[in-house]
């Protein structure tokens, strides 16, 4: 998120650098399309998680009358998009559909005003056992307008909870589109102003299918909306996103490739 008019400090700090670890191609992409990093400088390391934690995942009743519980967890500031799923939640209503915000951060009383009078949103706050809170999700929506790699997909992978999320930066590199889990591609313009303290608006996210940087812009609020009424009603389809996102994390995104892949790379330095 550095400026472009301050990456020549960044550009100084590679060139002393033998080696750049990016936990994404699309980290890579940044560095190379933003800050002219030589590509032969930078290595891609994907992120790992712990697949020995036990997940029990909350059984759905899948039937017209049960609330459909749809989650966001995470930091509540600029790049998170969360206003944006604040206002596919006012399409929703009375649609049994309930929204869990999880997390704490600069813009929560912002939100929480956004979301005033909605009866369908609720805040819990900072919580100490997140993959609690992901087994108890019917979705996970990830609306980030900036997201490097994205933990919050695996971690909801391993617990089979299906992501709908942006398509956006490294995201598409865990979530393939409609195989395990669905993406949306930002087309609306940044409705969003940062507030003191916040994090500032990215000036460049990555077009990850193009290796290209392009200015930011938001998923639209009522295609989002339109996702989530459907993935409600499509219970078999939910399953099978869980059930693919849960194997491509333990077959991949665990911690003991990337412990072995890192070991690999110094040892080759």
């Amino acid at each position: 998120n550095l400026s472009c008019s301050r990456g020549v400090l960044l550009r100084f700090v590679a060139w002393k650098s033998c080696l750049i670890l990016t936990n994404s191609n699309a980290t890579k992409t940044m560095l190379e399309k933003k800050f002219y990093i030589l590509s032969e400088k930078i290595r891609v390391l994907h992120n790992g998680i712990d697949t020995a934690i036990k997940c029990t995942k909350r059984k759905s009743k899948h039937n017209h009358s049960s609330l459909f519980r749809v989650g966001f967890i995470g930091r509540l500031d600029t790049p998170k998009g969360v206003h944006v799923l604040i206002d596919a939640m006012h399409h929703l209503v009375g649609n049994n559909i309930e929204l869990i915000i999880a997390g704490d951060g600069v813009l929560e009383s912002v939100l929480k005003a956004q979301a005033d009078g909605l009866e369908n949103v609720s805040f819990i706050g900072r919580i100490a056992k997140p993959y609690n809170f992901l087994n108890s999700l019917d979705l996970l929506v990830v609306p980030s307008i900036r997201e490097p790699l994205g933990n919050v997909c695996l971690e909801a992978g391993l617990c089979k909870t299906p992501v709908l999320a942006a398509n956006v930066d490294g995201i598409p590199e865990i979530i393939t589109d409609k195989v395990s889990g669905e993406l949306i591609t930002p087309t609306q313009e940044i409705s969003f102003k940062a507030i003191k303290g916040s994090a500032p608006i990215p000036e460049f996210v990555v077009n990850s299918s193009m290796k290209k940087i392009h200015p930011p812009k938001q998923i639209d609020s009522k295609i989002l909306a339109t996702k989530i009424l459907n993935l409600s009603n499509s219970h078999v389809l939910l399953r099978k996103y869980g059930k693919n996102l849960h194997k491509e994390v333990i077959n991949y995104f665990n911690i003991n490739r990337y412990t072995s892949e890192l070991h690999k790379i110094y040892f080759e330095m």
